[in-house]
């Protein structure tokens, strides 16, 4: 009899096989003649979705069946994202959009909302409630803030929605402090606070004393609070209690003598009290505000303030993007979401995905967002044969990046019971050896035992598949010295590598795709070091350095903060300013150049003043060879910059100085020569993208860095023999012979977020009535704790994933505390890895001085515990001769700073140019008159003027100017600005812009002419129809009518040099004009 067809929800604990078993059904559907384009198989990243591909092509070559092998190039087999893109471009009519939009990602995401914070704090509308949002916290806060609800508005537009009727949600707020006021008067009036209070009261009235000892002075001021605290309203006796509370006392205060059995009355009392108010402190420490009607208003409008602002801000980055035919993933995600909606009558296109899609597989669904489960029940329809999902709710660690794991569980559910459907456990392990298993067993089933709350699963215990193959996992404990903790760590990390590769008896496997049955020694790379962030990667570079370890960094430290882009940065900031010496003196010691401090020292000290490009010129004069070559080379690329694309200039810098060669005789060139091309790479493609010079590289390179964490680095394709640097998130879904997981004493972070988002709307701090800070409202604070029950329980899934990456081998190291030969306590509550692995199994002094710990009944499975205390170095960073001090560094003098600039001259020509140039002024405007009758210098005026050419607000540029100018005279000089800029951009001159040519505002420059150096901005420098270029400067002088070509020849000199510098940035003619403001003439130079 032929098996029910139903809808299949797997759990699929970690090395159980869920690949094999979603590839398994794959091919069920397959066998029932089902077409495999039918067949959707969705999964979450490309690796998974590759993995995925190639084994259901090993399966169809294992069949031997070339029909179906050939079918497989029509396979369905996508991420969510690529999926999602693929229904964009079959029906972007439907969806509203152009056929090649645009994904944004990564930078250019930041950038773009970058520009839109910019675009909203010039609004008028939203100036207003911006300051006030912000007037008690920075901008740059509120800046975070709205970046942080945007790249999460998949959770945050319902929340919004939530707050979409301001009454509504004002009551609301209301009810929900009037629920939590009720619930915390209610702990604090329990039955044994009133008998604390009363028996206080007593005590009181009989020891009370103004300057008595320290009970009868705590009683004098208690008297009148304890008495309000037991009569009176409700809010007037909580506020008394609150208080009393906060009042400081001694939990063995009292005069035993004096007091007798009243002393213990006093003690227990004050105990109730103190205990209290240590539980509750922080709710006692806003209760006031809560209390506060004043403070209620002003929370909710605060909080409403918020919503619009991100509103307003969306609505501008969604303008933004239609202008650049852009959208990101979130976009992608939603559009897909709000294009399959199943309440659109007649949804032709979402009711063809569900003709075409008979069968739908999705991979790893405790990774999936609320769209992405919306689009996948939508493809269902009414079938329900058509779902099989696998996922492990214990491997959900994506909850910074939007994954709910409660939407896994909640699918647990429809399956079985809205679907029909069943539920199946997988339950063996055949990844990780005999011990690997029985230590997860053990230890994880003492630590996740509860699956109460919705983001909760219970650790089920799986068979090891591998019995005959033992494994290991010991757990180092390093204690804590003198020298430095994150590299006393390190060190202790490669102390255990080097013991694994060279002394020890712990062998590798072999797997089927091994060439060699027999198992071998370990070799390096074989060995994964998982770490839980980036912060310490550096230390961790050094130690491996230091021994001669190769290593690679996978998925490492953000891309832009590698050594080999910061120094191919500082080169293009040199380049940008030669008098900018910090960078330099990065390129000159790296392996650019490859300049000892010995030869700096000597550079600096070679004159008494000028910079330190100079000072290189001058002495690579003498003959140091490695000091003449960098001169050349740096003379060579700054003749050419300006002249070649930014991306030419970088392969110029790489291949004169031979970086790559260099870079090939280092443990981690490899990864260094992948992130130098992909630097270029993207530079490149930003400068296909449009008008992309150096001065905008250098600032997008400082942006990145501060974004560094969201650009991986280059990828490689294979590692060699060399020990591998990893995250633990970056290692799901992958698995390594042998695991070490460092830093498990370190705590887990708390949450940081500046806002938290619930079905109930968008909570952050909010104002104290008299601006003097800020503090956390009720809801916020319940939202965050919510989040931080969800965070501790991820917590516990993180340390999971990374145990469960090991095949053959596990090493665990955590330091701990020692005084006098005995160790620190480790505290019970601990939620640390380490704290979890002793305390889970009851690991004790005893076990880790006999140096092992039984896991299971049989005795046959141990934990080796060891001490890494035999390095005398550890912490101490090694000094090597190469890299020593000078001794002539100790006697540096300091110069003073010479009046006297040297050769080189710096000029920054600019308007005036010339001393005792005097205008013949002609009739002033009516908005200068204004603006110069109320205080306006006539620098001030140009500054001015120019900001509103660069199309800034003329209201806004006002009110940051504070000037004190009445509303009509504000209302004219508003008038005069905006005709100003009107007169300009509709100008015969600017009518000649060609159809997408550039028009470029406020441009730096750097131009050198011999030993002088000159510095300026340009105004403007827009690209004509007839193929040149209009050099414009803006003019705030009225000349006289007969006297304006005679003036205007004053800023000839001006002029040209601003045209040479154009010259070199540029191709084509480059033609210079004047135009002056107030009359609105263009006058060509």
């Amino acid at each position: 009899m032929s098996k029910k067809e139903c809808s299949i929800c797997v759990g699929a604990s970690a090395g159980s096989g869920k690949t094999t078993r979603l590839v398994g059904q794959y091919y069920e559907h397959v066998e029932k003649k089902i077409e495999v384009s039918s067949i959707l198989a969705l999964t979450f990243n490309d690796e998974a979705a590759a993995n995925m591909r190639e084994k259901i092509r090993e399966k169809a070559l294992d069949l031997k069946d070339e029909e179906l092998f050939d079918q497989l190039n029509w396979a369905q087999v996508q991420t969510f994202h690529s999926f999602c893109s693929q229904v964009l471009r079959e029906f972007h009519l439907q969806a509203g959009m152009p056929a090649d939009v645009k994904v944004l990602e990564g930078m250019d995401l930041t950038l773009l909302m970058e520009e839109t914070w910019n675009e909203l704090g010039s609004q008028d509308e939203s100036r207003e409630i911006m300051v006030k949002v912000a007037s008690v916290a920075t901008s740059w806060r509120l800046k975070e803030l709205l970046f942080f609800l945007y790249e999460r508005r998949v959770k945050a537009l319902p929340a919004i929605e939530m707050m979409s009727d301001a009454e509504k949600f004002k009551r609301y707020y209301k009810e929900l402090l009037t629920a939590y006021v009720k619930e915390v008067r209610d702990l604090l009036f329990c039955s044994e606070v009133t008998q604390a209070l009363q028996t206080l009261s007593g005590l009181c009235n009989v020891y009370a004393k103004e300057d008595g000892d320290r009970s009868e002075c705590y009683l004098f001021q208690a008297t009148q609070l304890v008495k309000d605290a037991l009569s009176g309203d409700d809010e007037s006796r909580l506020l008394s209690l609150i208080c009393l509370l906060r009042l400081k006392g001694n939990r063995n205060m009292g005069d035993k003598k004096r007091m007798k059995d009243d002393k213990q009355k006093l003690k227990d009392s004050y105990a109730i009290l103190a205990d209290l108010a240590e539980e509750m402190k922080g709710d006692l420490e806003v209760l006031e505000h809560e209390l506060n009607p004043d403070s209620i208003i002003m929370a909710t409008e605060h909080l409403l303030g918020v919503k619009v602002l991100y509103e307003r801000f969306s609505t501008i980055m969604d303008a933004m993007k239609r202008e650049r035919q852009a959208i990101d993933f979130n976009d992608m995600l939603i559009i897909v979401q709000d294009l399959l909606d199943p309440s659109i009558p007649e949804n032709k296109v979402l009711k063809l995905l569900q003709e075409r899609f008979s069968k739908v597989l999705v991979d790893e669904y405790q990774d999936t967002d609320l769209p992405q489960d919306r689009i996948v029940r939508a493809l269902l329809g009414d079938e329900e044969d058509k779902l099989f999902v696998v996922g492990d709710g214990k491997q959900s660690i994506y909850l910074f990046r939007g994954a709910d794991v409660t939407i896994f569980k909640e699918m647990l559910r429809f399956v079985e019971k809205d679907l029909g459907g069943e539920k199946e456990e997988l339950g063996s392990n055949y990844r990780s050896s005999n011990t690997i298993v029985t230590f997860v067993n053990s230890l994880f089933s003492s630590i996740m035992t509860s699956e109460e709350k919705e983001w909760e699963f219970r650790y089920s215990h799986v068979d090891p598949h591998r019995k005959r193959e033992q494994g290991s996992v010991t757990v180092v404990t390093v204690p804590k010295g003198e020298g430095d903790a994150k590299l006393n760590m390190a060190q202790a990390t490669v102390a255990e590598i080097e013991y694994l590769v060279s002394s020890d008896d712990r062998m590798i496997y072999p797997t089927k795709n091994d060439a060699s049955p027999e198992v071998r020694r370990p070799s390096y790379g074989d060995i994964i070091v998982l770490l839980r962030g980036r912060t310490n990667l550096r230390y961790y570079e050094s130690a491996l350095s230091e021994k001669d370890i190769p290593y690679v960094v996978e998925k490492g430290v953000g891309f832009f903060q590698s050594q080999e882009v910061m120094d191919i940065g500082n080169a293009m900031c040199f380049l940008a300013n030669h008098m900018d010496d910090i960078p330099l003196y990065g390129l000159l010691r790296s392996p650019y150049f490859g300049l000892s401090d010995e030869d700096l020292y000597g550079i600096v000290t070679s004159a008494p003043y000028g910079h330190l490009y100079g000072k290189l010129r001058k002495r690579s004069e003498k003959g140091n060879v490695k000091l003449r070559f960098a001169a050349e080379v740096l003379d060579e690329l700054s003749r050419k910059t300006g002249r070649v694309p930014v991306s030419e200039l970088m392969n110029q810098l790489i291949d004169r100085t031979g970086i790559f060669g260099i870079y090939a005789g280092i443990p981690t060139g490899r990864q260094a020569m992948a992130n130098v091309e992909m630097l270029v790479d993207m530079v490149r493609q930003r400068e296909q993208e449009g008008f992309f010079g150096l001065r905008d590289l250098v600032k997008w390179l400082q942006l990145n860095v501060d974004e560094s964490d969201k650009e991986g680095q280059a990828k490689l394709e294979a590692t060699g023999n060399a020990v591998r640097i990893m995250t633990v998130h970056a290692s799901k879904g992958l698995e390594f012979p042998i695991v070490i997981i460092p830093e498990t004493e370190t705590p887990p972070q708390g949450e940081k977020d500046v806002a938290a988002i619930d079905d109930d709307g968008i909570w952050t701090e909010v104002p104290i009535p008299d601006l003097s800070g800020t503090y956390k409202p009720y809801p916020f604070r319940r939202a965050k704790d919510v989040l931080s029950q969800k965070s501790k329980a991820q917590n516990l899934r993180l340390f999971y994933v990374a145990a469960t990456r090991a095949m053959d081998h596990l090493v665990i190291l955590g330091s701990r505390g020692r005084k006098n030969g005995t160790w620190d306590e480790i505290k019970s509550d601990g939620r640390d890895w380490f704290a979890l692995t002793m305390n889970g199994l009851a690991i004790n002094d005893e076990d880790l001085a006999e140096g092992r710990k039984g896991i299971c009944e049989s005795g046959d499975c141990i934990v080796h515990l060891r001490v890494n205390e035999n390095n005398p170095h550890l912490g101490i960073f090694t000094s090597h001769a190469p890299y020593s001090v000078p001794p002539r560094l100790s006697s540096w003098e300091h110069h003073e700073k010479s009046r006297i600039q040297g050769k080189v001259e710096v000029i920054r020509p600019s308007a005036g140019d010339k001393e005792g140039v005097k205008f013949k002024g002609g009739v002033m405007s009516e908005t200068k008159s204004i603006l110069q009758k109320n205080g306006m210098t006539a620098a001030d005026y140009g500054t001015l003027v120019h900001e509103v050419m660069r199309g800034k607000s003329p209201l806004q540029l006002l009110k940051s100017s504070r000037l004190e100018i009445n509303e009509e005279e504000t209302r004219k000089v508003v008038h005069g600005l905006e005709g100003m800029h009107k007169r300009f951009m509709t100008s015969e001159l600017m009518m000649n812009i060609a159809d997408n040519g550039k028009d470029l505002k406020e441009l730096p420059f750097e131009l050198r002419e011999g030993d002088v150096v000159y510095l300026g901005i340009i105004d403007r420098l827009v690209q004509l129809r007839e193929g040149g270029w209009a050099l414009i400067d803006y003019k705030t002088i009225d000349p006289l009518e007969p006297h304006i070509a005679e003036q205007i020849s004053v800023f000839k000199e001006q002029m040209d040099i601003y045209a040479k510098a154009v010259g070199k940035m540029v191709d084509g003619k480059v033609t210079s004009y004047i135009y002056l403001t107030e009359t609105g003439d263009v006058v060509p130079i």
